[in-house]
């Protein structure tokens, strides 16, 4: 009984912690095999140790030398004890610059925001080292509406004054869209009755819709350009899964070939509100399960993880490594909203 309870059998943390992670993750058959797995580990190796204590009681009446070195053994022990304790937390403090909240939180996926396309002018593109005028004859505006069914659609706007027009005309109107980088294409996200959901392409002025995407088991939308066009993620909520939660994991689309993969190896794993940096080598999301942004690297560097409680997207620095997101403040009697800058050069924040 004292082998069993000091092993964690009963009660044992270890095992509620795992489970509620593998529900976190929606993984829980994953999750009760890694219980009974560790369970079973732990009985043997209890069940070993009674062995040992009852097998090796009269070698040790019979040597006179383990006797004597005997009284030395619990110091010995806590010294390895202690010294492995130092260099774990020693470990924790350099890799983990911000501690991580608990507290998860299930948002839908990013709303969408009116956008301006500028068109460039003949002087802007004889001059490569000048920026492009922003001429508001010739700009569009990128806005979504309901039509006459109340559905919304992707309207565009002269800045001179004509009436708007309507780009998209799907029956169940649409979920969201982005603007390429360029400002020469569109993506766009549906949702139809049936749970069939698709993300389409349109150019800047209307023409050459078609589909890119075709989610038939899934909702897909949230659609992310990379600066430099060759990266497109999107948000994905699979209705094959044994849950109904609605946690949307982060894929990766190739427009040449159609491919889509997971951005994780854990296709399920959750994330929305995927973001990248300027240069292209951070990749920013906000993660339910435990209620933080994750900052990975995609040429391999150490990652960032802050705590999180509002669930509005972040918005990157266009000039340098660093973002700004709002955040709640959890330590006044009520909760304030802040605006905050994140460095990744220092892993500091500053409000």
């Amino acid at each position: 009984m004292a082998l069993g309870i000091s092993g964690g059998l009963v009660p044992c943390p270890d095992a509620i912690a795992i489970l509620l992670v593998a529900v976190a993750v929606n993984r829980i058959p994953l999750g009760m095999l890694l219980i009974v797995a560790f369970s079973l580990g732990l009985a043997l190796v209890l069940i070993g140790i009674g062995i040992a204590m009852v097998q090796g009681f009269r070698l040790l009446q019979r040597n006179d030398l383990i006797n004597r070195f005997s009284i030395y053994s619990p110091i010995a022990s806590s010294v390895v004890v202690l010294g492995l304790g130092i260099g774990l937390t020693l470990s924790a403090f350099s890799t983990v610059p911000v501690s991580a909240g608990t507290t998860p939180i299930v948002t839908s996926p990013t709303p969408q925001i009116a956008a301006i396309i500028p068109t460039p002018t003949v002087e802007s593109m004889l001059t490569q080292t000048v920026a492009p005028n922003f001429n508001p004859d010739q700009a569009k505006l990128l806005y979504m509406a309901q039509d006459a069914g109340n559905f919304n659609q992707l309207f565009a706007a002269s800045m001179s004054g004509a009436n708007p027009i309507q780009y998209t005309h799907e029956a169940t109107g649409i979920l969201g869209y982005v603007v390429s980088p360029d400002n020469q294409t569109i993506l766009y996200s549906t949702l139809k009755s049936t749970g069939e959901s698709s993300i389409w392409m349109v150019n800047r002025d209307g023409t050459g819709q078609r589909m890119v995407l075709d989610c038939l088991t899934a909702q897909c939308g949230g659609v992310v350009w990379s600066p430099d066009e060759q990266k497109l993620i999107y948000e994905r909520n699979d209705y094959n899964q044994s849950t109904n939660l609605g946690l949307y994991s982060l894929w990766w689309l190739d427009l040449k070939t159609g491919e889509t993969r997971p951005v994780f190896r854990d296709q399920s794993f959750p994330g929305f509100a995927a973001a990248f940096s300027a240069d292209g080598k951070w990749l920013s999301y906000i993660s339910p399960s435990n209620n933080t942004i994750q900052i990975f690297s995609l040429a391999g560097e150490q990652g960032h993880s802050i705590p999180y409680w509002s669930g509005m997207p972040e918005k990157w620095s266009p000039v340098d490594d660093s973002f700004l997101y709002w955040d709640l403040d959890t330590t006044a009697q009520q909760a304030v909203p802040q605006l905050k800058r994140y460095d990744l050069a220092t892993g500091k924040y500053m409000i």
